[in-house]
């Protein structure tokens, strides 16, 4: 093997490969980031209104039977 090259592109200094500067951002990776943000923020919204209302439930009285009305079969 001829080893006059070896370590040539290993160590200090520029290899000549491009830099990832100013390069434009992928639009579907974009959308897709937001249309999951949007509906990762809407679920734990809809969670925290079930929590919301369960606890609402949880306090309220139960209403008294209307007259004429057969009770709740259980």
């Amino acid at each position: 093997m001829n080893a006059k090259g070896a370590g040539a592109h290993f160590g200090p200094g520029d290899d000549g490969t491009p830099r990832r500067v100013g390069q434009p951002l992928d639009v579907l990776l974009l959308v897709f980031a937001g249309v999951f943000g949007l509906f990762a923020v809407g679920m734990i919204i809809g969670g925290l209104l079930l929590v919301r209302s369960g606890r609402r439930a949880r306090r309220r009285p139960a209403s008294p039977p209307v007259a004429g009305t057969p009770p709740p079969q259980w």
